[in-house]
């Protein structure tokens, strides 16, 4: 079973945002200089075109559940569970979703995944596009992971079923 993961409308101004200011920092270092220093150009545009990629490479898209596995899918490289060693699915409330605090990850662009820490439920892993509607994902060696499908009622219903 396949389930879809849609940015918030904060990822798409982030990503529009960032986007725009990669493009514009790119132009701008030309403006000072009365001549154009093209490897200077190349080697931060490439930087900031690959810091970009990556970005792109690792959000999530969507999340499939087999008989066996749960997959994160992302456009470079899905992540896979399996499905034996979840201890729990429960949703969260919003308000306890808020309080998170990122310690190494992206918090907006694309959506939000890396490591986030929480007063409830400590250190979780997020592959998540928004920041409401999630569900934990607890497995039987105490890590955990946020997620946020777009059915997030249909997505602990499903995985809790089997």
């Amino acid at each position: 079973m396949y389930f879809k993961a849609s940015l918030d409308i904060f990822s798409k101004i982030t990503t529009t945002a960032v986007a725009g200011l990669l493009l514009i920092l790119i132009v701008f270092q030309t403006v000072p200089f009365t001549q154009i220093n093209y490897w200077s150009i190349g080697l931060s545009g490439s930087l900031y075109l690959a810091l970009f990629l990556v970005t792109y490479g690792f959000h999530t898209t969507g999340y499939e559940i087999t008989d066996t596995e749960l997959i994160i899918k992302r456009p470079f490289k899905n992540k896979i569970y399996d499905r034996s060693s979840i201890a729990q699915v429960v949703p969260i409330e919003n308000i306890v979703l808020r309080k998170s605090i990122r310690t190494f990850g992206v918090g907006g662009v694309f959506g939000y995944w890396g490591k986030f820490a929480n007063v409830k439920y400590g250190v979780t892993t997020w592959y998540a596009t928004r920041r409401k509607d999630a569900v934990l994902v607890a497995f039987t060696t105490n890590h955990k992971i946020v997620l946020t499908p777009n059915d997030s009622s249909g997505f602990v219903t499903y995985l809790n079923k089997k």
